[in-house]
């Protein structure tokens, strides 16, 4: 049986998750990829897009309905980031 924590932790990523998908298919509207990955005992989900353009990281209590994914990522996240990629970008968090 899955502990209170690991439970905790499937549910953060997969609500930052769709979170950082919706945001690549209504900012970039390229083709994406999602990864997971064990990283030094975190696990990091990264989402690439085709777009070249950078993550804005807006203000949680907007009253503007779109806006809030990476404020909720960046509040819930152990940390995430982002890079640049030949063609396009990765956006990463770790849970």
């Amino acid at each position: 049986m899955a502990s209170r924590r690991e439970i905790d932790v499937c549910d953060t990523a997969e609500l930052l998750t769709s979170e950082l998908v919706t945001n690549a298919l209504l900012h970039a509207g390229t083709d994406l990829v999602v990864h997971v990955e064990d990283h030094d005992g975190a696990v990091r989900i990264a989402v690439e897009d085709g777009s070249d353009d950078e993550p804005t990281l807006g203000e949680l209590d907007s009253i503007d309905l779109g806006g809030r994914g990476l404020p909720l990522i960046a509040a819930m996240a152990e940390c995430w980031g982002w890079e640049p990629l030949a063609h396009g970008k990765r956006v990463w968090f770790e849970v």
